[in-house]
């Protein structure tokens, strides 16, 4: 059963890692790619309550597994190294801070939110806007 959700969180990993990866190769510069972030935010990690639900299940198996945190660490990684094209190692760190945060509080919280904050709070820790 291990080696099952193991390899079954490791494919949703990849698919994930695999979207975000797509998403930001579409933005040209810094403001395209905070663009990019937030709509990965409100229509991949927010969008399907299924997805939401597996990535949470994840995340609960992995802090209490070690065994599974190798696919979190590259997945953090992976998302952090999309991100490093479009802004320094200090602010990725805080960027992927938040699309964690705010994919958690989607999961508590499950009313639809305006999109438009998260645009917002992007661009305020990415650009200082």
């Amino acid at each position: 059963m291990h080696d099952l959700l193991h390899q079954a969180f490791e494919r949703f990993a990849d698919c994930a890692v695999a979207r975000f990866a797509a998403r930001m190769e579409s933005a040209a510069n810094a403001d395209e790619a905070c663009e990019v972030i937030a709509a990965s935010i409100e229509h991949d990690s927010l969008a399907s309550p299924n997805e939401l639900n597996i990535g949470l299940e994840f995340y609960t198996l992995a802090a209490r597994d070690p065994s599974f945190r190798d696919i979190s660490d590259r997945w953090m990684a992976s998302i952090q190294y999309s991100m490093a094209q479009y802004f320094d190692a200090e602010t990725v760190i805080l960027l992927d801070a938040m699309i964690e945060g705010l994919t958690l509080h989607r999961a508590l919280g499950g009313e639809p939110k305006d999109p438009q904050p998260i645009l917002d709070g992007v661009r305020r820790i990415a650009l200082g806007k």
